[in-house]
């Protein structure tokens, strides 16, 4: 399979095509090297990243699942941890591009946006929309495991949510992504938060100008020689 033509035709996405590419990459790897788990997305918006993950399970013919959550209402509130008034830590190496603080309502996307995207391509068998806020509606009625877990939740609660909800369903070797770790500084706090006493060896996704937004890992595997 070619990663790189399961980019076209372009999706409605900002997420940038190298973070795209290894959106894709991780999501074959899960389906192709792990016998169970379905794959999750946190944070949809317009549905671009929802498309392309529905088209490696299209592409492998793959009975799993992707469960694509988003409020449908945009960020929630943000919190004291989202606050970003105290510097945005540009010189950490390797530097963040921002240290962004989303508000309520940003990258609001109605539902029907995504419906019809994955229509459009004859992809929706293969997806499950999950509306709602995450804390209530995380993890979804019938999710058993995850073997990828893709975070984009923005801000502290949607980050910190996803993970403390559906982190414990990553199946050892599980891929975990947060796109936002380099962006927004309530993501990142989330994580640190959640990762206190056990963070794991997260490595970072860097960009062209050699800033970074995203990091990842695989639970339980500290030395991991892959790369995406």
């Amino acid at each position: 399979m070619s990663f790189d033509q399961l980019l076209a035709p372009p999706v409605d996405s900002l997420v940038s095509a190298r973070r795209q590419l290894a959106t894709v990459r991780m999501a074959a790897h899960a389906v192709n090297e792990l016998a169970v788990g379905d794959l999750v997305e946190t944070g949809v918006f317009r549905g671009g990243t929802t498309v392309l993950m529905a088209r490696v399970l299209h592409n492998l013919s793959s009975s799993r699942l992707l469960w694509a959550c988003d409020s449908f209402r945009g960020l929630p509130r943000a919190q004291a941890q989202d606050d970003n008034r105290h510097g945005c830590l540009e010189t950490r190496t390797p530097p963040r591009r921002s240290c962004n603080r989303g508000r309520l309502g940003f990258f609001r996307a109605p539902r029907d946006i995504v419906e019809r995207a994955l229509r459009s391509e004859g992809l929706a068998d293969h997806v499950r929309l999950v509306p709602g806020w995450f804390h209530a509606s995380l993890p979804p009625r019938g999710l058993r495991a995850i073997s990828m877990l893709r975070i984009d939740g923005d801000s502290f609660n949607g980050t910190y949510e996803a993970l403390q909800r559906l982190y414990p369903l990553v199946i050892k070797g599980g891929i975990v992504y947060v796109d936002d770790a380099g962006s927004f500084r309530g993501a990142t706090v989330a994580m640190e938060g959640y990762f206190r006493n056990r963070p794991p060896n997260w490595k970072r996704i860097r960009e062209a100008e050699g800033w970074y937004e995203a990091v990842w890992w695989r639970k339980g595997m500290p030395r991991d020689g892959l790369s995406f």
